[in-house]
């Protein structure tokens, strides 16, 4: 028997639905409503995320069950309709089978960093920008800058996490570069990938946005 035959409960374990926005992805965490819930329906408790879900019917979001770190599995769904009643229940309807989810892939989080220096890798050396981390991935970060950069260009980023001393002195690569606005200032949000990434570095990062992914859902429930 293969995992897509057993009853979804044995898989629950740390849920998020990650949907995807204009170049970017939000990850949410979710509870799940064993009750209701059988192979083919996804019937979750998203806290202050049921706004969000219940916005986008008809919209396919990834369902990532974490029940162990080293081996997520992952399915694709289609937001079906919100359930009457308190708390708010929104049902997914999975389109997919489950899979597991190679752990270079992005689990993303929403996060505010000071990255301890940061600067554009230059042929003349490195040029200092202003940037602050504000989210991500094992494989990546989203950058809000002061700074247009082009795609292909690369920083030197160096950060810690919340949670731990050590400093990551690691290389990124701009994918995209999108101009936004605040207060007639404009800025610049920068979707970046790790270059040549230690997979010691990857692990770790993976390992803390579990970590904070499990303590807001805890923090949600407590509300």
């Amino acid at each position: 028997m293969d995992q897509d035959e057993l009853p979804f409960l044995l898989f629950v374990g740390n849920v998020t639905v990650e949907v995807p926005t204009t170049g970017n992805t939000i990850s949410l965490p979710v509870e799940v409503d064993q009750r209701l819930t059988d192979r083919d329906k996804i019937v979750v408790v998203p806290g202050k995320g049921a706004v969000e879900l219940g916005r986008i019917t008809g919209t396919k979001v990834t369902v990532v069950i974490s029940r162990t770190l080293a081996v997520p599995l992952v399915a694709t769904a289609v937001v079906d309709r919100t359930l009457p009643g308190t708390p708010a229940r929104v049902v997914l309807r999975r389109i997919t089978p489950w899979r597991p989810r190679q752990r270079r892939e992005a689990v993303r989080l929403d996060i505010e960093i000071r990255p301890k220096s940061i600067a554009r890798i230059t042929p003349d050396g490195e040029e200092p920008i202003e940037a602050l981390i504000v989210d991500l991935s094992a494989t990546g970060v989203r950058l809000e800058a002061t700074t247009r950069l082009d795609p292909g260009e690369r920083l030197h980023l160096v950060f810690s996490l919340p949670t731990m001393p050590t400093l990551f002195d690691t290389v990124a690569e701009v994918i995209r570069c999108q101009e936004r606005t605040y207060k007639s200032q404009p800025f610049f949000h920068l979707g970046c990938r790790f270059v040549d990434l230690d997979p010691r570095v990857s692990d770790e990062i993976f390992r803390f946005i579990f970590q904070e992914q499990r303590r807001r859902l805890r923090l949600q429930r407590a509300r």
